[in-house]
């Protein structure tokens, strides 16, 4: 079976087999698309055992015995060795039944020691875990994990996922984001191979460094935010085309006013006050004045009080009608954090940190170094729920 190159995918399952106080015996499964399984002894490995073709490669049968510390490193170092790490980074599951058990930080050590990243996750495993675990072939570790994230996203299904590497499987439930079969989510988009062809070997930019005109520049942590075209909002994730009109009004009291966009209505004060000179109309006061209304010759003040406006078609907003037009996908465009600066909408590029050019292989025209082969990737925007 081909090995996916860029991940690495550990899946890390401890299980509690004997109970008694002189015996300390356990089963550690390590998800590497799919498994290795270890049965442990004593803190030593009893059995190790790769359950896929890709794994074959990071066992050796001469790790019965060791301490289990010692066969994690060889492990670690042959992932290394076949670069199947992803960006230095090792990603990894961990589900236990012994909350007093070490394992996490060993895997912890281990990492430091070979001088490479570690994501360390540990789900709570479930009754429903382990049977999705049993259905589907997959630990109870890496079911409880898809479960979350099929919990914040019912477009998704186990189907969808199993085989999906752990670091997308995190960048999934962290963004919401998704893509379809064929595609791979990376960093906010889904990328699919298209094209490999041979490296050049020349001056290139170390691992970690973006190459703009004669300088190696920092390559910072990329940030996607989402962004519609004109004409349509985003909502829970997609953007949708509305158009506006103004709604309907009406008054419960008075007649509405065009110009001020209320409803207005006199309201009676009262008689007003007559001078003893005959012939004079009533005095009205406090902003009252005199005129005929509902109760007749009087004193009366103007009254204005908000319409209620109503829609026969969309959404009511305020005093307009918002209808709805269709969807489409958000364009996600990169954002970059306070003091880097965007290069090409590819990159956030700290231009304080800068490297020596390095002789190696490079690649052209967009293409990505991979192991001795330039690939390129047709990217589109990742999809939301």
């Amino acid at each position: 079976m081909k090995r996916k190159l860029l991940l690495m995918v550990i899946c890390l399952t401890l299980l509690i087999v004997g109970c008694g106080k002189k015996e300390n015996s356990y089963k550690l499964t390590l998800d590497i698309n799919p498994s290795i399984e270890i049965e442990v002894e004593n803190e030593k490995v009893k059995e190790i055992e790769a359950l896929n073709d890709d794994a074959e490669e990071l066992v050796n049968k001469k790790m019965k015995g060791r301490l289990v510390k010692s066969a994690f490193e060889d492990i670690i170092k042959r992932a290394i060795d076949a670069k199947i790490l992803d960006n230095d980074t090792l990603y990894v599951i961990l589900g236990t039944e012994n909350t007093e058990d070490g394992t996490v930080n060993m895997l912890r050590t281990v990492a430091k020691e070979n001088k490479i990243r570690i994501n360390v996750i540990t789900p709570d495993i479930t009754e429903e875990a382990k049977k999705t675990a049993e259905k589907y072939d997959i630990t109870p570790a890496k079911a409880a994990y898809l479960l979350t994230i099929i919990k914040n996203n019912e477009q998704l299904k186990i189907e969808d996922l199993k085989n999906k590497s752990v670091r997308e499987l995190v960048e999934m439930k962290d963004t919401k984001l998704y893509c379809d079969e064929e595609y791979v989510l990376r960093d906010g988009y889904c990328e699919k191979a298209i094209k490999e062809e041979e490296p050049e070997k020349g001056k290139t930019c170390p691992e970690g460094y973006q190459k703009v005109k004669d300088n190696c520049y920092m390559i910072s942590v990329i940030k996607h935010e989402p962004t519609c075209p004109d004409g349509y909002e985003l909502k829970d994730g997609k953007c949708i085309g509305s158009e506006r009109t103004p709604a309907y009004n009406s008054c419960s009291r008075g007649a509405y006013n065009e110009h001020s966009g209320l409803c207005e209505h006199l309201e009676y004060v009262d008689g007003g006050t007559v001078s003893s000179e005959e012939g004079n109309e009533p005095v009205c006061h406090n902003g009252s004045f005199y005129t005929t209304g509902s109760n007749g010759r009087g004193c009366y003040r103007n009254v204005t009080i908000e319409p209620s406006y109503s829609c026969k078609e969309g959404t009511l907003e305020g005093n307009e009608c918002v209808i709805e037009k269709g969807s489409k996908e958000p364009t996600l465009s990169v954002v970059c954090d306070k003091g880097l600066t965007k290069y090409k909408d590819l990159a956030c590029l700290d231009y304080n940190k800068t490297a020596e050019f390095v002789t190696g292989y490079t690649c052209k025209n967009g293409a990505r170094l991979e192991g001795e082969k330039c690939v390129y990737y047709e990217v589109i925007a990742a999809k939301s729920k």
